[in-house]
């Protein structure tokens, strides 16, 4: 819930608890708690590394990594787009949403 009423340093607290404590069997569990906690990451300036979204078959979330690192507004709305039902479905896409702002800082940065 703090997700969701933009209180990201709570949510980043408890989904982090909840992924560490996780049973290490559990993989579907720690999958579903990091769908969550990686746009909170995102957003607090924390960029997850290719190799772990990889181990939980997150990948579609790398592409909006890259565009949010490297501050590219197109590629970020492309990778929304191309994986829309996917974040839609996950419960994320307004999170995901909030990360152009994100992009935008970084894109300021650059120039």
């Amino acid at each position: 819930m703090a997700m969701f009423y933009s209180d990201y340093s709570t949510a980043n607290e408890y989904l982090t608890y909840a992924f560490t404590e996780c049973h290490v069997m559990s993989k579907k569990n720690k999958r579903w708690i990091l769908l969550n906690l990686v746009p909170v990451k995102i957003l607090l300036g924390y960029m997850p590394t290719r190799e772990v979204l990889k181990k939980y078959d997150l990948l579609q979330l790398w592409e909006v990594v890259v565009a949010v690192k490297r501050g590219c507004i197109s590629e970020l709305s492309n990778a929304m787009q191309q994986h829309q039902t996917f974040f839609i479905k996950s419960g994320i896409y307004l999170i995901i949403e909030k990360l152009k702002i994100i992009t935008y800082r970084n894109l300021a940065k650059k120039v």
